[in-house]
């Protein structure tokens, strides 16, 4: 049989079965090529979905800042249960290292949250209420200090002193809360509540720095109920801090 088969007819045979082979490659390599193609779209939404899960988690500076925001409420407990005297080592001790060290803290934390969305923003509210926060700080320090030392002579430049501080303290510490309170109700991906208590304390606590200001605003806020509502904002911040962040990671334009 195969003596009847010439050399052409062989030819001929070969280059019709490499050629069938050759059809049956493009047409593997283009499934390949396809298959690719649908593994690579596959990448971006589950890249996404893992950018979403990395913003979700829980980082350590969340907790410390949950910690702080609890400690924050307990030390403006002890506001409404320590006497008013000054001297007190406890008092002292509340008024100028537990509460602002807390504040500064909790502050910190919220400004790593922040700073996703809006960060030149972010940041100006944060060196705003650092700086209010040590501004009160010096004001707390002269007031105690001056109830101490009841010299005439003194009395007078420690109220001038007091004048500045707080005025500084007015024109930092409730605006740099204002763009916290702001930035976290405009946010898409943060928990909005806080923002809205945010912004009711930031009304009372510049009513209440604006008394010396305008005295008739002493019968509208006075420091026991300004205590209490930031008792209320604190733990609000406990469990803010410790919420996870929810949706994926967006940017305002």
């Amino acid at each position: 049989m195969w003596a009847n088969v010439g050399p052409a007819t062989v030819s001929v045979g070969f280059l019709k079965l490499f050629l069938r082979n050759l059809a049956n490659l493009e047409v593997v390599w283009s499934n390949v090529t396809a298959s690719q193609g649908k593994t690579e779209g596959l990448e971006g939404p589950l890249d996404e979905v893992e950018r979403s899960n990395k913003v979700s988690e829980r980082s350590w500076a969340d907790v410390i800042g949950s910690v702080a925001s609890l400690v924050d409420a307990l030390a403006c407990l002890t506001f409404l249960v320590l006497p008013a005297t000054p001297a007190s080592g406890a008092r002292l001790c509340v008024l100028l290292l537990l509460d602002p060290i807390t504040c500064v803290i909790g502050y910190w934390v919220m400004y790593r949250r922040l700073m996703i969305e809006r960060p030149k923003l972010s940041e100006l509210g944060f060196y705003l209420v650092i700086s209010g926060t040590l501004f009160l700080v010096c004001q707390n320090v002269l007031e105690e200090s001056a109830a101490l030392n009841s010299s005439p002579r003194d009395y007078s430049n420690a109220t001038e002193i007091d004048i500045l501080l707080e005025l500084l303290v007015t024109l930092t510490l409730p605006f740099g809360l204002a763009i916290y309170a702001w930035l976290i109700g405009r946010s898409p991906v943060l928990r909005r509540w806080l923002g809205f208590l945010i912004g009711i304390q930031v009304v009372l606590l510049f009513i209440s720095l604006s008394s010396s200001i305008f005295p008739w605003l002493n019968d509208l806020v006075t420091s026991q109920p300004l205590n209490v509502y930031a008792i209320i904002v604190s733990l609000a911040k406990t469990a803010w801090f410790l919420w996870p962040v929810a949706g994926t990671k967006r940017a305002y334009r």
